[in-house]
């Protein structure tokens, strides 16, 4: 597996992840406005 390839893995993987935990707050309650502006304010 390439360098590459082993990136587009990864990226997949973790973009999964945060998008399972994105919808499990939004199951608690968390209204997805403010988990989107949050989502924007931890750029670095």
């Amino acid at each position: 597996m390439t360098k590459s390839e082993l990136f587009a893995v990864m990226v997949g993987g973790l973009a999964s992840i945060a998008g399972a935990s994105l919808a499990g707050y939004v199951g608690f309650g968390i209204p997805l406005p403010y988990l989107i502006a949050a989502s924007f304010m931890a750029v670095p």
